[in-house]
């Protein structure tokens, strides 16, 4: 490997505009340290989405055995590509989602809160989470996380052939894909542009989340990389800018 590279040029290249975003982004100096109670409402509202006049699952109690090993989940989980053909269950999928993404709903102090299972810069939870059903007890169809109630918004009922949207002829055989969506805004509002870096790294939080519980209650997990993007988002119904895709994990259960 070449050590000498030249970054200023790499940066320059128009080819790596990443690089270059990068490198825009850094850290110079720390802005004023504001007082809690001085910040602006629009850096203290949590938002979350939710589809109200759509269909509304309500998921069982999600329930993680009280004696797992983590070092055991931690060995164990692997990005695996073959699932066997079971339907992955409503109490899996409960369990799934609520302590991967889910609200922790009360502090020691009784008063409710919004703090999730995840780490989130300033709170602002810019994340959304979505499900395609091919294989569980739900019907064939799109779904969106109510993290609220631990439930699942039915925004479409039917089945989804995932063909237009991979390559990779393994994903078909999944049982459930998890669609990871950002609104960069509720970061960025915050953050400018660097809550961008913010909400990619809080997407990586989550779907190791979603690893280790799957690992936690018998399934199989594996990250997917390449989708193409505007199809995914269309099927959401998205514009994929305020609101865009930026990770998809494929669960099944384990052979």
């Amino acid at each position: 490997m070449n050590s000498k590279i030249n970054i200023n040029k790499i940066i320059n290249d128009q080819t790596y505009h990443c690089l270059r975003f990068h490198k825009k982004t850094e850290l110079h100096k720390f802005n004023i340290e504001f007082d809690p109670k001085d910040w602006p409402k629009e850096w203290k509202d949590i938002y979350y989405k939710s589809y109200v006049r759509l269909p509304f699952i309500k998921l069982p109690t999600p329930l993680l055995k009280k004696k797992i090993s983590l070092k055991k989940v931690l060995q164990e989980r692997r990005s695996q590509r073959i699932f066997n053909n079971t339907k992955i269950t409503k109490r899996q999928l409960s369990t799934l989602f609520y302590y991967s993404a889910g609200i922790k709903n009360k502090n020691i102090s009784g008063a409710q809160e919004y703090n999730r299972f995840y780490p989130s810069a300033g709170a602002r939870y810019p994340l959304e989470i979505y499900a395609i059903s091919l294989n569980t007890e739900l019907s064939s169809g799109l779904y969106h996380y109510c993290l609220k109630i631990n439930g699942l918004e039915c925004l479409l009922h039917e089945k989804i052939f995932i063909d237009p949207f991979f390559n990779q002829k393994w994903v078909k055989k999944s049982s459930m894909l998890i669609v990871i969506t950002a609104f960069f805004q509720r970061s960025l509002v915050k953050y400018g542009e660097r809550g961008y870096r913010y909400c990619l790294l809080e997407a990586g939080h989550v779907c190791q989340n979603i690893s280790l519980i799957s690992e936690a209650v018998g399934l199989v997990s594996c990250q997917i990389g390449g989708y193409i993007d505007t199809k995914l988002n269309n099927l959401l119904d998205i514009d994929g800018l305020n609101e865009t895709v930026i990770s998809v994990i494929a669960i099944g259960n384990k052979i």
